[in-house]
């Protein structure tokens, strides 16, 4: 399963990433900018 981390201000678009990485089989890490 590969990694991957998201940096960004927008909360929604953390989000939006973190659901659909994760729907397709990524491990997913978050941080604000």
């Amino acid at each position: 399963m590969d990694h991957i981390l998201i940096v960004d201000d927008d909360a929604a678009i953390r989000l939006l990433l973190t659901r659909y990485l994760d729907e397709h089989g990524y491990r997913v890490t978050t941080a604000a900018d």
